[in-house]
């Protein structure tokens, strides 16, 4: 199988064809875990939407709150995604 790689024109994404977006997931209706284990919630919605817009995936990861920005630094998500 042969991976095709996009060019978005965004510089400094973790993986050129998509978005890995932190979350933490305890704050429902804004991003949460449902009952088929899959990340959910407004945040989820804006986050996909964020990118097919940049015509890449989006990735979401679990990210404790406390640990979040860290995350951010260690370059392990290109993106925190928070509703205040």
């Amino acid at each position: 199988e042969q991976s095709t790689v996009v060019d978005t024109g965004i510089t400094g994404l973790i993986s050129p064809d998509k978005l890995i977006i932190g979350s933490d997931t305890t704050y429902p209706p804004m991003e949460s875990i449902d009952e088929n284990n899959q990340i959910v919630g407004f945040d989820v919605d804006l986050g996909n939407r964020i990118a097919e817009k940049l015509n890449i995936k989006a990735e979401f990861r679990t990210v404790v709150w406390d640990d979040i920005f860290n995350a951010l630094d260690r370059k392990e998500i290109d993106m925190i995604s928070f509703q205040p």
